[in-house]
């Protein structure tokens, strides 16, 4: 016999068919929102010397103003395509020492108007009085 919370992870609980926990959604679930995502991303890599190499990368992002498709609730979001990434990296392996390799990246991640659009959503969806989250 299998009992919930006796040693077994939430993942092996799954896969057994035990429930540990419910949810009930609630709000309107005639909601029919929408809202469009578009994603670009471009690299390339450049062998400096034998043993350096330097990743050059730009990613852009953009994100169209959510609405639901009846009109029914109001999310006061425009559409967001200003978000122009770039991104930096290199790999280096010292010269007397070929088994090591050093990598290091980084880039600037802008907040897509997304995450915020979706939040949105969900509260207009589900609260009674439709105030926007900001």
């Amino acid at each position: 016999m299998l009992v919930a919370g006796k040693g077994f992870t939430g993942w092996e609980n799954f896969l057994q068919g035990i429930v540990t926990s419910f949810t009930i959604g609630y709000g309107q679930p005639f909601a029919e929102n929408r809202f469009g995502e578009t994603n670009l991303y471009a690299q390339d890599d450049f062998r400096l010397k034998r043993n350096l190499t330097l990743n050059l990368g730009v990613r852009w992002e953009g994100v169209t103003a959510p609405k639901e498709i009846a009109g029914r609730f109001p999310y006061g979001y425009k559409g967001d395509f200003n978000n122009v990434e770039p991104r930096i990296g290199f790999a280096w392996t010292p010269e007397t020492h070929n088994s090591l390799l050093e990598r290091m990246t980084g880039g600037r991640r802008a907040t897509s108007s997304s995450a915020a659009a979706t939040a949105s959503i969900t509260a207009a969806s589900s609260n009674q009085s439709f105030r926007r989250v900001a």
